[in-house]
């Protein structure tokens, strides 16, 4: 769900939201927009917010407004194991929402993979550990993917040397118990 007013407008009922990216640009811009009494679980998503947008708004008097995703997380327990930045889309503009990687990227083009890439999206091997990864090509990581791929024969493949990502508290960051940060 990328570029839109809300990525997610919960006006009635429960909902649930996996392995998604979610992308929201622009002043008066959300992910999640939510009335009150709606019931709605979000985890292991990728949430990308930029020139103004924010996370969350929920409508009332006073309205809420959460405008990093590490407040979303704090205040409504959503979005705990999701990732707050660029997902690293070959090329959003033209509709092309396959990750970059240095493993191998599907080309629709060609219909094949091509190892051109020089970043790896940290959405790879991302989602929630119990979902079925075993559509995704080798090597896959036996974690699938978070985005429009992810468990299908076009999700971007895994590296195959380990590396370790590094994710920052740029958006405020949440970090509870005794933890070293060097």
């Amino acid at each position: 769900l990328w570029s839109n007013t809300y990525a997610i407008n919960l006006v009635l009922g429960s909902l649930t939201v996996r392995n998604s990216i979610l992308g929201s640009m622009g002043a008066s811009n959300y992910i999640y927009c939510s009335t009150s009494g709606e019931t709605l679980e979000s985890d292991y998503n990728s949430i990308f917010i930029t020139n103004g947008a924010a996370t969350g708004y929920e409508p009332g008097e006073p309205p809420r407004i959460y405008h990093t995703v590490s407040r979303w997380v704090r205040d409504t327990g959503n979005d705990e194991h999701s990732y707050a930045g660029d997902p690293l889309f070959y090329n959003a503009s033209t509709g092309d929402f396959h990750l970059l990687s240095r493993g191998g990227r599907f080309n629709p083009a060609i219909t094949n993979f091509v190892l051109t890439d020089t970043r790896t999206s940290p959405l790879i091997d991302l989602g929630n550990p119990a979902s079925v990864y075993t559509n995704e090509l080798p090597p896959n990581g036996k974690r699938c993917n978070i985005g429009l791929y992810a468990n299908s024969p076009e999700a971007s493949k895994s590296v195959t040397n380990s590396e370790l990502v590094v994710l920052s508290l740029n958006d405020g960051g949440r970090v509870e118990g005794a933890k070293a940060l060097n």
